[in-house]
């Protein structure tokens, strides 16, 4: 499939899931392997807080702004464009721009029915009502700044992980 594909060149790691109820152990298997920790926090979208996060005992999971010691962010994304393996956020009052970019490892949630083309499309989801602010997430956060020597995770996240979820 040509967007992971993509995010997988940005430097993102993307994982299929059958269903929403697979989620939360598909994040702990994710966090064993790749990412120190298992207190999650999530944006507070009903549709993420409601997830069956008891099947995943060892992970804590809290809904809200991410503090100074938070490292692990979870949220949802508008739309995955395929040309480029980007995702489309919004930010609003269920889901601060904080969560997208102060915590190491980025947590994403997508549906699959959410795949697009093409920029243009991924913007005709966000539909008539603007969000506070919308933003197309490449991979992990990247710069070569200093020096030219590149960088990861200096202006936002480190890790950048997609789960797709097909049903």
């Amino acid at each position: 499939m040509r967007f992971c594909e993509m995010a997988r060149f940005a430097g993102a790691t993307v994982e299929m899931v059958a269903g929403r109820d697979d989620v939360p152990g598909a994040i702990a298997a994710y966090l064993s392997r790749e990412a120190p920790g298992d207190t999650l926090v999530l944006a507070t979208d009903p549709s993420l807080v409601s997830l069956p996060w008891r099947t995943a005992p060892r992970l804590q999971v809290r809904p809200g702004l991410p503090g100074a010691d938070d490292t692990i962010s979870v949220t949802g994304a508008i739309a995955a464009v395929a040309e480029t393996g980007s995702l489309l956020v919004a930010s609003g009052a269920a889901t601060a721009n904080a969560l997208h970019v102060l915590c190491e490892t980025h947590i994403v949630l997508l549906r699959a029915r959410d795949l697009c083309g093409s920029y243009e499309e991924g913007l005709e989801m966000l539909g008539a009502k603007m969000p506070r602010a919308a933003t197309f997430i490449t991979g992990p956060s990247r710069t070569a700044d200093i020096e030219k020597t590149p960088q990861i995770g200096v202006h936002g996240p480190k890790r950048l992980h997609i789960l797709l979820i097909d049903g």
